[in-house]
């Protein structure tokens, strides 16, 4: 072996050591970041307690603040004095009301009588009937001559089928029949059927809040989320049905009382905090003033942010212990 070639043996062997050495010192670093990793990640692991939320996190309270100038408009409207009662404006003359018109008021904004409905003051007079049995009530507003339906704001609004053929339908879908069989029983039109089901299931909400607000007085409300599926997957969804949202993984919101197994809310959308928000506050316009039930969920730190940002309670900073006190 000459020189040369023993020369580069000899540097071939100090670059395999030096190589060797970085190997190895890599392989600590490597291990020793991922051991810093794990560490962090245990730690981030660990339970956080919750932060209380921002009022303005509420998507509900953004639109009321936006629909405020429209509230105090229709405020103003519904607090303005009364006007003097139509039977002092138009006189002794004229027939006598031989059907009572108390709870129907005027629903023409440019009237002077608008949203009264006391028959004392008010215009409303009777105008006759219509409908197939002539069961549904007209009826006239003689300061401006505006006509409205004894079914105005219901669902029933606009359709002139009998109520009890329409109430039977309905009675009969929600005890388990199916569309075709309700309608051939009730001699019913099976698209027609469907579209009062359809438009049943979206006043229910309504009607709901309506009978229940600011009227139920509760201890204990276990909130809770369940997952869904509609028609397909979300990997399976185009661009134009995941814009949409209404296709795909769904979540169903629940609000039950334990005790009287009183389901107060059912609201189907996806897990994140707007909808949590959205939840609480539908609760909050259904529970008594002053009710402040114990809330109890799945953990999931959604529901303290809305809790937080409604006004089942106010926050207050302790400085001495650097802490957060709820109180009623």
């Amino acid at each position: 072996m000459s020189i040369e070639q023993s020369g580069l043996v000899f540097t071939l062997g100090i670059r395999l050591v030096f190589f060797n050495f970085w190997l190895i010192f890599r392989k600590r670093a490597i291990s020793a970041s991922i051991v810093a990793q794990q560490a962090s990640r245990r730690k981030s692991r660990s339970p956080k307690p919750p932060k209380p939320g921002n009022p303005d996190l509420c998507p509900l309270c953004k639109e009321d603040a936006a629909q405020h100038l429209s509230l105090r408009q229709c405020l103003y409207i519904l607090t303005r004095p009364q006007p003097a009662p139509w039977s002092q404006v138009k006189g002794r003359g004229g027939r006598r009301k031989s059907i009572d018109s108390q709870g129907v008021y005027c629903t023409n904004p440019l009237c002077a009588y608008f949203a009264i409905a006391d028959s004392h003051i008010h215009a409303i007079v009777a105008d006759g009937h219509h409908g197939k049995d002539n069961s549904i009530q007209n009826w006239q507003c003689q300061a401006c001559g505006h006509h409205v339906t004894d079914r105005y704001g219901s669902f029933l609004y606009r359709l002139k089928k009998p109520l009890l053929i329409i109430s039977n339908t309905l009675a009969a879908l929600n005890d388990g029949q199916s569309v075709r069989a309700a309608a051939r029983s009730h001699s019913v039109n099976k698209d027609t059927a469907h579209a009062w089901y359809l438009r049943f299931g979206q006043r229910a909400p309504a009607l709901w809040l309506l009978i229940a607000q600011a009227n139920i007085r509760v201890g204990a409300i276990q909130l809770d989320e369940l997952y869904t599926m509609v028609k397909k997957k979300n990997c399976h969804l185009s661009e134009l049905e995941h814009r949409l949202g209404t296709l795909g993984s769904q979540w169903v919101w629940t609000a039950m009382d334990p005790v009287h197994k009183l389901l107060l809310i059912a609201l189907v959308g996806s897990r994140t905090r707007n909808m949590a928000c959205i939840v609480i506050h539908n609760l909050l316009l259904l529970l008594a003033p002053g009710c402040v039930p114990a809330f109890s969920s799945d953990g999931l730190k959604f529901y303290f942010v809305a809790i937080s940002n409604s006004r089942f309670g106010f926050r207050l900073d302790n400085r001495k212990r650097l802490a957060y006190t709820w109180s009623q």
